[in-house]
């Protein structure tokens, strides 16, 4: 992809854990501002053929919470939500991760980001699966996916066409 490489995202279920990476054609303060600010992340994080993101609140500083609410494509309700404990803008941010429908299992979230001479090299960490091998699975085809999304939507705004992706509307 022109200025936006593929997302992957790698789940070794032996360790309980998600490594998943993408380049994005933006500077990392911008990258940073689109995974933390509360008006930016219902932009982007979500489909309407899966479920979107409708609403975010963050409080974003070391023990300050975090919660995302919206609507899957069947029209029911979620969230998830956590609190952050390292917060060093534009480069790192870990936060916590409790989702109910992954029985409200705590888990640990580090978004790396360095820049990179095409823009910004981001790289996740998901861990603390421990034995929930499915749970771990699914969360990295999720990552992949959001990630992607993150990808699309920045490079949009900044007026690039990620080669290979048509997006309507």
């Amino acid at each position: 992809m022109a200025g936006n490489d593929r997302p992957r995202a790698i789940a070794d279920v032996s360790a309980g854990t998600i490594l998943a990476t993408v380049t994005i054609a933006v500077p990392p303060e911008r990258v940073f501002r689109a995974i933390t600010a509360a008006d930016q992340i219902p932009l982007w994080w979500g489909a309407d053929d899966m479920y979107r993101t409708t609403k975010h609140t963050a409080d974003v500083r070391p023990g300050g919470a975090w919660r995302s609410e919206g609507k899957g494509a069947d029209g029911r309700d979620f969230h998830v939500q956590g609190e952050y404990v390292e917060v060093e803008p534009p480069h790192r941010l870990v936060m916590t991760w409790r989702a109910p429908w992954d029985g409200d299992q705590v888990t640990t979230v580090t978004y790396t980001l360095e820049p990179v001479e095409t823009g910004t090299r981001l790289t996740l960490r998901h861990e603390g699966f421990g034995a929930r091998h499915d749970s771990c699975r699914d969360h990295g085809f999720g990552w992949e996916r959001v990630l992607g999304w993150l990808g699309q939507f920045l490079a949009a705004e900044a007026g690039i066409k990620p080669s290979g992706v048509f997006h309507s509307g």
